[in-house]
């Protein structure tokens, strides 16, 4: 053997989404009637939600490009097959900005008038 060639083909998967199924088993107590159910994973907590990675990819469309709620709907509907509404692309960018709030205050520092004479810029 001389050698080989390597080539690459880049390609988008064929099911864009991928939906897990959480199930939580609902049991009556044959002794007390006591209706009992599992919990369900602590994340899980509406009947049908959004996965961070793809909240996330929505929140960077409409932050980093600039995309219009009603265009990015369709954009997710396009791309997806998912319709989405523009409530919930506001509460994925209310969810990712107070997840990135800083947990305890932050104290700033004042500079003198020599420091911003020497280019830097005042906080």
């Amino acid at each position: 053997m001389l050698g080989h060639e390597k080539r690459q083909v880049f390609e988008l998967p064929h099911k864009p989404l991928e939906v897990t199924e959480h199930q939580a088993e609902i049991k009556r107590c044959p002794i007390s009637g006591v209706l009992v159910r599992a919990a369900f994973p602590p994340q899980i907590n509406a009947p049908a939600q959004y996965g961070p990675r793809f909240r996330g990819q929505m929140v960077y469309f409409q932050q980093e490009h600039f995309l219009p709620y009603a265009r990015l709907t369709r954009i997710c509907q396009d791309l997806y097959g998912q319709p989405l509404s523009e409530a919930t692309i506001l509460a994925a960018n209310e969810r990712t900005y107070e997840s990135e709030l800083p947990k305890k205050p932050i104290r700033l520092q004042r500079r003198d008038a020599s420091s911003a004479r020497r280019g830097e810029a005042p906080l």
